[in-house]
Order: structure tokens, then C-alpha cells, then sequence
């Protein structure tokens, strides 16, 4: 699962533009500009992890989350931002498996976290093997205030390619392999990396789902090790229109927190 979600004035017109783009986007889709097909979701919710990161003291992470996304038959587009709320032991923090300086001297810092921006391709289903692929572009937008430690202040690009296998008594398979060109952090030049995960998800009856996932991504420097995790979730489809995910994380590296935990709520129309 993904966890990590007041300006610096050079990047203040970042900032706005891209989150203006956000704003702008969100009350299109909720004034009804899409087909009567399409389905647009809104996501919210809260999520909590703590974690050493190989230091002496733990670093303690609260994000509230944000997301719109936009489905059609065959793509789908989301932006998602969230806010920050960091209790770090001294210097920095780890967001992503990215070490961030913390230039402020502040022990608790809080703020408006990256932009992402993705589109995604669902192919043709192999109509013999009954499996779906899909093929992903994201944009991470440096939004955050790096001065503060709540972004690398540079822009990520990934492509990634994922798929999904139903196997048998109801327990389906799914995993992605992706690429991720890396920005630069202000002293230190990261390296681009390879990333992915692979899963089991136990369908329980038409509307409940328990899961498990392992995560993956190669060290972006010599200063962290490669992020590596295991998740588990449970999504609960409430109605046609509302649905709730929960989850917690295990981090199995020192780039991933000791624990996890979060929720999400949803709601698409």
C-alpha cells in the first residue's frame, strides 16, 4: 500500500498551478461533464504508520489522503494529493524510501504533500486465460515543501504494467512491474529504479474482499536500503455507491516503517 502523501517560495507557483489543475478537474467531473457509463470516485481517509528507518528514534507519520478518479470502458485518470503531519526524531525523513532533509530545525512539521497525476490503459481480456492487463503512466508532481522534509522537490515519472489472474476457489492472483525515473535531490543525484509487487485477493461474497500484497522497489541511493513490505487489506462494498478499504503494513526493510495502518473511504457515482 502506499503511505506517503509552508511553500518554499520557488516552488509557491508549482504549487498553486498544480493544485489549481486539481481543483479545476474535481469540479468538472462533479458537474457532471463525463457519459453516463463513465464513474467517477471520490476517496478520502487516514492513514498511520511508525518507524525507526534504521535510527535511533521513531519517526511517526499521519496522512489525510485525497483522490478523484475518472473511469471510462478502457482508461482511467486519477489525481490524488494528501496533507502531512510528521513527528521525526531529528534531521529528516524517509517518504517513499526517499531520505528528505528536514532544513527547518522542527521536530513536527505538517503540510500539503505531492501531486500525482496517473492514466491507465486496460487492454483486452485473454478471453482463453481470463487475464486483464493494464498499463499505467504517473506523474509525481513536486508540490511539497522540501524545505520541511515533505518532498524530494523534484518530479518522478513511472510506467508501470500490471495484471490480474483469477486461479481457483475464488482466489485471484494479481502483480505489476514498473520503471521510475527519479528527480534529484537538491545535493544528492537519485537513481532510477525498478519497482513491483504481486498479490492474492480472496473474494469472501459479492461484496467483501480480504487480500494480500507484497511490495517491492529498488534503493534510489546508497543512503537507504531497497523499500520492501507486506500489506494486508479488506474492502467492504457498502452499497452501489460507497465503499471502505482498511489495511495494514509490515515493513520488511529499513526504507519501510515498522507498521501501518489505514483507512479509506469512497464514494462513486
Amino acid at each position: 500500500m502506499q503511505h506517503s502523501y509552508v511553500i518554499k517560495p520557488k516552488a509557491s507557483r508549482t504549487f498553486v498551478a498544480s493544485h489549481k489543475l486539481f481543483i479545476l478537474c474535481f469540479g468538472l467531473l462533479l458537474c457532471g461533464t463525463v457519459h453516463a457509463a463513465d464513474t467517477v470516485t471520490v476517496s478520502s481517509g487516514v492513514d498511520y504508520s511508525t518507524g525507526d528507518y534504521g535510527r535511533v528514534d521513531n519517526t511517526n507519520m499521519l496522512v489525510v489522503p485525497f483522490s478523484v478518479r475518472y473511469r471510462t470502458d478502457v482508461w482511467t485518470y486519477k489525481l490524488a494529493t494528501a496533507h502531512l503531519y510528521i513527528e521525526e526524531g531529528a534531521g529528516g525523513v524517509l517518504i517513499g524510501g526517499d531520505f528528505i532533509t528536514n532544513k527547518t530545525g522542527q521536530n513536527n512539521v505538517s503540510g500539503m504533500g505531492d501531486l500525482i497525476a496517473s492514466a491507465q490503459y486496460r487492454f483486452d481480456t485473454m478471453t482463453n486465460l481470463d487475464t486483464d492487463f493494464n498499463l499505467t503512466g504517473k506523474v509525481k508532481l513536486a508540490t511539497a515543501d522540501e524545505t520541511k522534509g515533505l518532498g524530494t522537490g523534484s518530479n518522478d515519472y513511472t510506467v508501470e504494467l500490471g495484471v490480474y489472474q483469477p486461479l481457483i476457489n475464488n482466489v485471484d492472483m494479481f502483480g505489476s512491474l514498473g520503471y521510475r525515473i527519479k528527480g534529484d535531490l537538491p545535493q544528492t543525484k537519485l537513481n532510477n529504479v525498478w519497482l513491483g509487487s504481486v498479490g492474492l485477493s480472496f473474494p469472501w461474497d459479492g461484496d467483501t474482499e480480504f487480500g494480500l500484497i507484497y511490495d517491492f522497489r529498488q534503493p534510489t541511493s546508497a543512503r537507504v536500503p531497497a523499500i520492501s513490505e507486506v500489506s494486508s487489506y479488506w474492502d467492504w462494498r457498502i452499497d452501489s455507491s460507497w465503499s471502505l478499504n482498511t489495511y495494514t503494513v509490515f515493513g520488511l526493510s529499513d526504507a519501510s516503517p515498522n507498521f501501518g495502518v489505514g483507512t479509506q473511504i469512497s464514494y462513486s457515482y
